[in-house]
């Protein structure tokens, strides 16, 4: 969810998507299956991130930090509420149901 919340915030500021892989709206929240698919063998403990591998424009560490900050101390079901009353999710889950892709135009 955090990720869906980085795109929303990063696209209201500047009127573009960081992220280019399509959320997809799933009952708990918008998602990106492949990242979903690749983490979920973590389930609710820490990732591991290799810190010195990572290369990332130090503009949109930033970003994340700061998006993190704001929402970080939300709980996991404060979290799917906010995600659901998003206009975005709102919009594409009202007309399609669950299971089907954010176009990236709906957020900006």
């Amino acid at each position: 969810m955090f990720l869906y919340l980085i795109q929303l915030e990063y696209a209201k500021e500047h009127k573009q998507c960081l992220i280019s892989e399509a959320f997809c709206c799933w009952q708990y929240g918008p998602t990106i299956p492949a990242v979903y698919y690749e983490y979920q063998i973590y389930g609710a403990e820490e990732i591991p991130v290799n810190i010195d591998k990572l290369k990332v424009n130090a503009n949109y560490a930033v970003f994340v930090c700061k998006t993190m900050e704001k929402y970080g101390h939300l709980s996991t079901s404060d979290l799917i509420r906010l995600c659901h009353d998003s206009e975005p999710y709102k919009y594409v889950t009202g007309l399609f149901g669950y299971n089907t892709y954010i176009p990236q135009s709906c957020y900006l």
